[in-house]
């Protein structure tokens, strides 16, 4: 009997664990090398609008278009006290990412925000499937979503 309540215990205690292990997945830790210093990404995100959030009774709130998602990277720049101080605009230039679906998408906005820090945002199909970043001078990086 106790061998029986030791077992039901270990076996709850295993389930407890897978379960709680594959609730969060670690954010990217890939670096991307700039004039300014590296960034580093912080954060992937998939909304159906931009900025994400919003309402449609809110000025500039956007939906994405029919089959398509807003990509956005959450970056941050090592050692930078002040992020507002550099243009991702200028940072991200000829940056775009390319998907398994075939489908290739240049950002279409970028900027930052006090809570959360720079971003990079794409328009992707919504089969896109695995997502790489390409951005001038670093190797490609392969994009969780």
């Amino acid at each position: 009997m106790k061998l029986q309540i030791l077992f039901q215990r270990l076996i709850c205690i295993i389930v407890l664990i897978l379960v709680f292990s594959s609730c969060s997945s670690p954010a990217p830790t890939a670096s991307i090398k700039t004039a300014e210093g590296d960034l580093v990404i912080k954060d992937i995100q998939l909304t159906d609008r931009f900025p994400p959030g919003c309402t449609s009774d809110i000025p500039g709130c956007s939906l994405a278009e029919p089959g398509h998602q807003v990509l956005l990277i959450w970056l941050e720049l090592k050692d930078a006290s002040d992020p507002s101080a550099f243009s991702m605009s200028d940072l991200s230039e000829g940056a775009y990412v390319t998907a398994s679906d075939g489908s290739r998408a240049e950002s279409f906005s970028t900027g930052w925000t006090r809570d959360e820090g720079q971003f990079v945002a794409f328009a992707i199909t919504s089969t896109a499937g695995e997502i790489t970043l390409h951005w001038p001078g670093n190797p490609p990086i392969s994009l969780e979503k």
